[in-house]
């Protein structure tokens, strides 16, 4: 898409929104026209409805890959049991003949030799008898680890169907009441047509630009973030070291220096460290996106600093909680420690006004 479009796709929508808001409006009946607040709730929740149905439709094909996973495992599951039945009668034979003593006239014949030549190839016998079995008995339980690791594998692939059938059947409860309160909203509204008019803008605008356009952003951030442990160590009046510890403190302007050197997107784009939040915000080319967010020291699956996105704004509307949670699994906007120092681990960060700090120790092994 071009720039070109983006603005007057913008423009319009801008248009559209004040010629909405301060035309002045004819009251039908009893009809009532929402005030700035209310008309911000509309749109937001006609945004919702457009990312639910993605985040559903997303379910879906995951849903179907799961129903397809456990099915082939099902198959591969009933495969390996019939094999495993064979081997288990196998490993039974054997097993028993030791046990009764029908292994004891190989020891027998073995020691009724009559010749050094006898006994070299009855040695021989014994050894490729002892491997059969041997080998018989180590297939059953390689046959049977692997079995236990499909069974645990199907149990994993259910479970997660169940949290899928469980998450759709909300997000569809969801819609269900957002589009109500729409419908609701544009029933009693003296002009529904104009604000259906002012949703289909915003809900083409959106597709067609603005989730292009926060997505530019979370990629550009996701690519910085590998490279913010080099750049501490370039930067070493930044850290502090007292014993075995060390104090990372990071100004909320060093951090916009740094975003800003590695990519000019960020220029327009400004990180604030304040009430225990980072907040962020920033407008290119008619389109704003303001976030808040915290981070969080965790151990799994590997040890970092993780980012979690509280709230995501576009244009002022508040994006759902589904599109956040997409958004952080495509991109990892995580701190990973033991890329600034290979023996350290963080054990508390604290966000204060104008300044983050992050608590490090050295990990003796």
């Amino acid at each position: 898409m071009s720039r070109c479009f983006k603005q007057i796709a913008g423009l319009s929508a801008l248009l559209l929104f004040i010629w909405l808001v301060h035309t002045p409006l004819h009251a039908v009946g009893q009809a009532q026209e929402p005030d700035e607040e209310e008309l911000r709730l509309l749109l937001e929740k006609s945004l919702s409805i457009t990312e639910l149905d993605k985040e559903i439709a997303r379910i879906g094909v995951q849903k179907e890959q799961t129903l397809k996973r456990i099915s082939e495992l099902s198959q591969l599951i009933e495969s390996k049991s019939v094999e495993l039945k064979e081997l288990e009668a196998k490993a039974g034979d054997i097993i028993r003949a030791y046990y009764t003593g029908e292994r004891d006239s190989l020891i027998g014949a073995v020691l009724s030799f009559q010749s050094l030549p006898d006994l070299f190839l009855m040695l021989d016998y014994f050894d490729v008898i002892i491997a059969n079995d041997k080998k018989s008995l180590d297939g059953y339980k390689e046959q049977y680890r692997e079995l236990q690791k499909e069974r645990e594998k199907l149990a994993e692939d259910e479970s997660r169907l169940t949290s899928l059938e469980t998450s759709l059947l909300a997000q569809r409860e969801r819609i269900v009441r957002l589009q109500s309160d729409v419908d609701s909203s544009l029933a009693s509204s003296s002009d529904a047509d104009r604000l259906r008019v002012l949703i289909d803008e915003l809900v083409a605008y959106w597709e067609t630009a603005g989730m292009h356009e926060v997505k530019r952003y979370f990629r550009a951030l996701a690519e910085t973030m590998k490279e913010l442990p080099e750049w501490l160590q370039e930067n070493p009046g930044l850290m502090e070291m007292n014993g075995l510890s060390y104090t990372l403190r990071l100004p909320d302007d060093e951090l916009n220096r740094f975003l800003r050197e590695q990519n000019d997107l960020f220029d327009n784009f400004q990180f604030r460290f304040e009430n225990g939040l980072i907040a962020a915000s920033g407008r290119r080319e008619g389109m704003e996106i303001s976030l808040t967010g915290h981070y969080l020291v965790e151990d799994e699956p590997v040890h970092a600093i993780r980012f979690y996105t509280d709230e995501l704004k576009f244009n002022g509307l508040t994006l759902p909680d589904t599109t956040v949670r997409d958004l952080e699994n495509s991109f990892d906007l995580s701190f990973y420690p033991q890329r600034l120092v290979s023996f350290v681990k963080a054990d508390s960060i604290v966000i204060e006004d104008g300044e983050l700090v992050i608590k490090l120790s050295v990990v003796l092994e």
